[in-house]
């Protein structure tokens, strides 16, 4: 799970109390989709999204991260590999 360390590397000086989930995936191009769940949505967690984006892209041997999708609220699913989830 070399890409889940990654993106937990990535996550560490990035998250507040809003993440709910941080999630990823792999497409039919072995293409990465990371897959964030927020209570809610400010500057804030936009920033926070943003440089874990470009950390976990800098640990890649090549651009194979796509942008992360960003939903809000309780009822959204994780995708396959899950990070991290907030517990309550």
């Amino acid at each position: 799970m070399y890409q889940a360390s990654n993106l937990c590397d990535a996550l560490l000086r990035n998250i507040n109390d809003n993440f709910i989930s941080v999630s990823f995936d792999f497409d039919s191009n072995n293409d990465i989709l990371v897959k964030v769940i927020l209570i809610k949505r400010t500057g804030v967690e936009d920033g926070y999204i943003e440089d874990m984006s470009a950390e976990f892209s800098a640990s890649q041997q090549t651009d194979c991260v796509r942008k992360v999708h960003v939903e809000v609220g309780k009822h959204h699913l994780p995708l396959q590999n899950l990070v991290y989830q907030k517990s309550y």
